[in-house]
């Protein structure tokens, strides 16, 4: 898979991103671009909301690390329309020293959240927790286990 491909997928990751370092470089260029710093946090959700849809159907990167798929682009959207009514309701709020600032932590922490919902081992959790598989004791004791490395592969193997 070439770059160009990967970029194509993981592109509302990357559009989230770029809104972010422009919205940090906008706050720390001007102390009075709290409002031009709100516009373009939201403008950057926005497009990044119809990257998602264009998105493929169905997609799997590095062996499954990012996966795309229906349920995944819906809770993608879900954060960010989450983060846009954030954004939409920090503007008001007069009293930030460093709107800019505030504003990259929430694009960032967007970004996280994205990061997670398109990864296999949310999935996995989902479906723990929907009923739809019972993995939920072979995938916790991989995280308190010494063993974790052999664990966590024979619970991907019974994720899938």
């Amino acid at each position: 898979m070439s770059y160009l491909e990967f970029l194509k997928l993981a592109s509302p990751e990357a559009i989230v991103v770029l809104t972010a370092l422009s919205v940090l470089a906008i706050g720390l260029a001007s102390a009075r671009a709290s409002a031009f710093c709100s516009f373009f946090a939201a403008l950057g959700l926005g497009i990044a909301i119809g990257a998602v849809f264009l998105l493929p159907q169905n997609a799997t990167l590095f062996a499954g690390m990012l996966v795309i798929s229906p349920l995944a682009s819906l809770f993608k959207i879900i954060c960010i329309s989450l983060a846009f009514f954030t954004v939409l309701l920090a503007r008001s709020d007069g009293a930030s020293r460093n709107h800019g600032e505030y504003l990259a932590m929430l694009l960032l922490a967007t970004i996280g959240l994205m990061l997670l919902v398109g990864s296999h081992f949310s999935r996995c959790f989902l479906r723990a927790a929907t009923g739809r598989h019972a993995i939920t004791a072979s995938i916790l004791p991989c995280f308190c286990s010494p063993r974790s490395a052999s664990c966590c592969s024979s619970a991907a193997k019974s994720c899938s």
